[in-house]
C-alpha cells in the first residue's frame, strides 16, 4: 500500500511538471490537419489521463516521465476514440499557426508523426525511438530516420529550426466553450448556405481530384495482349485493385521523378496497383523507345514510409517475374504465362510446387527456399500460353527486388534453330545447382542464361565422375562474360574456365577448356572437351603442343598451390567445320 502511494505520488509529481509536454506529444501526433483544435486538445488531454491511470493501476517502483511518456505512445498507437468535432467549437488557438514544419507533419501518418515528435522535441536518437516503442509498435531506427529525412525534404528546414517551430507550438491554449442554446435565426440561414455550399464541395472535390491529366500514368487494357503475336511488357494489362486511384498513382509517379539515380523516360505506365498486407504497392515502367529496354520501378506505402524501393530494367520480350511483395515472397505474373510452379534450388533433385495467381499476383512461397548458398534464388517454371506446342519456360528469381530474372534455356545438340527451355532431367538441374548455388553466375545482374553439357567423363587420381557445362549470357547490362563450369558427380564446382561458345552457333561444335586444382597432389590439371563436328583442337604453351584424338584431353601441370595466378600459360586452338579457327585462353 505504501508502495502504491508513493509510485501514485512520483506520477502525479511527473504530470504536473511535465504535463503540457504530454500533451503535445498526443496533440502533435494526432494532428492530421482535418480535425477541429478543440476536439484534438480534448482526445490529447484524454490520452495524456488514460496513460496516468494505467501507471496507477498497475504501479511500478521509480515511475519517470521516460516510463509516463512510453505510456502515452502506447496509447496512441492503440488509437484513440476521438472526440466528436461537431460538438466542441473552434476558437482562437494554436492551429491558427501553419508553419511549414505543422504544415508537413500533418500529411505524415500517425506513427510517422509519433516517432518524429519523439525525436525533434524530445530529443531522442532513432535507436532510443526504436528501443521505446518496441512494446507497442514494430519500428526500426533506420524507419525512423527515413521518416526524419522526408521531414527535412518536406520544409525545407534544418533539425534546429524544425524544434523550434515545435516547441512554440503551445496545445493548451485552445478554449474550448460549448454551442449556444438557441442560436438566431440569421444564424439558421447562414449555416443551411454554408451546408449546401460544403455538401457541394465535398461530392464535387473528389470528382476534380480523380478527373484525368495529361501526365498521368497510363493504364493498359486488360485484353491488349491477346491482339499481339508474342506479347511482351508493352502490352502488360494494368492489374490490382487500386488501379483506378489516380491519387496514388500520381504519389507513385512523382517519386519515381524525384529519383536522382534512374529517373523514368517518357510517359509512365502502371502494371499493377493495389494492397498487399499492411502495404500499398505500385509498379510502373516508363518508356525510353523502341531501342532501350525500360525500367520497371516498385512504389511502396507502408504506414511508416513511403517510395520506390527499387528499379531495375526489364528486357522487352523477356520472361520477367517481378517481386511485388518481399514480406511474403509474392510474384507479379504476365497473363500470358500459366500453370506456374517453384522449386527451391539447393536440393538434389527439384520438388516443384504449383502457384496459384489471383489478380495477377502469386500465393506466397516460404523464406527458406530462399538460401543464402544459392543467392537467394529458386527454380520456376511456366507455360507460355501463346506459344504451339505448348512450351515450358524455365527462370530464376529472387526475393530482392532489384535483382534480375534471368531465363535460362539448354543447347541442344544437333542444328536446331531453337533451344530446349524446359527444366526436366538431372542433368540440367544438376548445371543450374552449380550456376546458383556454387558461384557459376553472379545473378543478381545475370542475363538471360544458356546452359549447355558438353562433356561427361572421369578424372585422374580416382576424383571420379565429372561434368563440363557451357555458360552463355545475352542481354543483360552487367558486363559477363561466357566461361565453362566444370563439376562433379554431386553437382559441385571443381573449376571454371573459358569457351568458344561466342564463335559457334550450333552446341556440336563448341569447345572448353578447364583449370582443375586437386588438393591431394598439389597439382593443376588442364581439361579440355570438344563436341562431335569439331573436327580438331591442339593446346600450346608452357604445358607444350598437345593435339588429341579423341573428344576429351586431360594434361597435368607441375605441383604448385592453389594459386590461380601460377597456373601455366596455355591456349587453345579450336578448328571449325567452316575452316575458321578460334582461340581458348583458359
Amino acid at each position: 500500500m505504501v508502495q502504491e502511494v508513493l509510485v501514485h505520488t512520483a506520477v502525479r509529481a511527473v504530470m504536473e511538471q511535465r504535463y503540457g509536454e504530454l500533451i503535445r506529444i498526443a496533440y502533435l501526433t494526432l494532428d492530421d490537419g482535418r480535425t477541429r483544435p478543440g476536439a484534438l486538445l480534448a482526445t490529447a488531454r484524454k490520452v495524456v489521463q488514460e496513460a496516468a491511470e494505467r501507471s496507477w493501476a498497475a504501479p511500478e517502483p521509480g515511475r519517470t516521465y521516460a516510463e509516463l511518456r512510453c505510456a502515452v505512445a502506447g496509447c496512441l498507437v492503440a488509437g484513440p476514440a476521438m472526440i466528436s468535432r461537431f460538438r466542441l467549437r473552434r476558437t482562437a488557438g494554436p492551429s491558427a499557426q501553419n508553419g511549414p514544419t505543422l504544415a508537413a507533419l500533418r500529411q505524415f501518418s500517425p506513427h510517422e508523426r509519433l516517432v518524429y515528435v519523439l525525436v525533434r522535441i524530445e530529443g531522442l536518437t532513432p535507436d532510443d525511438v526504436a528501443d521505446e516503442l518496441a512494446r507497442c509498435l514494430v519500428v526500426t531506427a533506420a524507419d525512423v530516420t527515413r521518416t526524419l529525412a522526408d521531414a527535412d525534404a518536406a520544409t525545407g528546414l534544418d533539425p534546429g529550426d524544425q524544434t523550434a517551430e515545435l516547441r512554440a507550438f503551445d496545445p493548451t491554449v485552445v478554449r474550448l466553450r460549448p454551442p449556444p442554446g438557441r442560436p438566431r435565426r440569421r444564424r439558421l440561414v447562414v449555416a443551411a448556405v454554408l451546408g449546401v455550399v460544403v455538401a457541394a464541395v465535398a461530392v464535387g472535390y473528389p470528382v476534380w481530384r480523380q478527373a484525368p491529366r495529361p501526365d498521368d500514368p497510363i493504364l493498359v487494357k486488360p485484353d491488349l495482349w491477346r491482339r499481339e503475336r508474342t506479347p511482351d511488357v508493352t502490352v502488360w494489362p494494368t492489374q490490382g485493385g487500386r488501379k483506378w486511384d489516380l491519387a496514388l498513382l500520381r504519389r507513385a509517379r512523382d517519386s519515381w521523378l524525384r529519383d536522382a539515380r534512374t529517373p523514368p523516360v517518357g510517359r509512365l505506365y502502371v502494371m499493377y496497383a493495389g494492397d498487399l498486407g499492411d502495404a500499398t504497392t505500385v509498379i510502373m515502367r516508363d518508356s525510353p523507345g523502341e531501342r532501350t529496354a525500360p525500367l520497371v520501378a516498385q512504389y511502396v506505402e507502408r504506414p511508416l514510409s513511403r517510395g520506390v524501393e527499387s528499379v531495375r530494367q526489364l528486357g522487352i520480350g523477356s520472361y520477367d517475374l517481378i517481386l511485388i511483395d518481399a514480406l511474403s515472397n509474392r510474384f507479379l505474373v504476365p497473363p500470358w504465362r500459366t500453370n506456374l510452379r517453384a522449386s527451391p534450388l539447393d536440393i538434389p533433385h527439384p520438388r516443384w510446387r504449383d502457384l496459384p495467381v489471383r489478380d495477377g499476383v502469386t500465393a506466397p512461397l516460404p523464406w527458406s527456399w530462399f538460401d543464402v548458398r544459392c543467392q537467394f534464388y529458386v527454380a520456376f517454371q511456366v507455360a507460355d500460353r501463346e506459344s504451339y506446342p505448348p512450351q515450358t519456360i524455365t527462370m530464376l528469381a529472387s526475393h530482392v527486388s532489384a535483382s534480375a530474372t534471368p531465363q535460362v534455356t539448354f543447347r541442344v545438340p544437333g542444328p536446331v534453330r531453337y533451344d530446349d527451355t524446359a527444366l526436366d532431367n538431372s542433368a540440367r538441374w544438376d548445371g543450374v545447382r552449380a550456376l546458383a548455388c556454387a558461384g557459376g553466375a553472379a545473378l543478381q545482374e545475370s542475363a538471360d542464361l544458356r546452359v549447355g553439357e558438353l562433356w561427361r567423363g572421369s578424372l585422374p587420381d580416382h576424383a571420379g565422375p565429372a561434368r563440363i557445362f557451357t555458360v552463355e549470357r545475352s542481354g543483360g547490362s552487367a558486363d559477363q562474360g561466357d566461361q565453362a563450369l566444370l563439376i562433379d558427380g554431386k553437382g559441385r564446382p571443381l573449376g571454371y574456365g573459358d569457351s568458344n561458345s561466342d564463335h559457334v552457333l550450333w552446341a556440336d561444335e563448341l569447345a572448353a577448356a578447364v583449370w582443375w586444382w586437386r588438393a591431394p597432389t598439389r597439382r593443376w590439371y588442364l581439361v579440355v572437351a570438344a563436341a562431335k563436328d569439331v573436327p580438331r583442337y591442339y593446346v600450346l604453351g608452357e604445358l607444350g603442343r598437345h593435339e588429341p584424338r579423341g573428344r576429351s584431353l586431360i594434361l597435368s601441370g607441375p605441383r604448385s598451390g592453389p594459386d590461380a595466378d601460377k597456373r601455366p600459360v596455355v591456349e587453345v586452338v579450336v578448328d571449325e567445320p567452316d575452316g575458321d579457327h578460334s582461340v581458348i585462353t583458359p
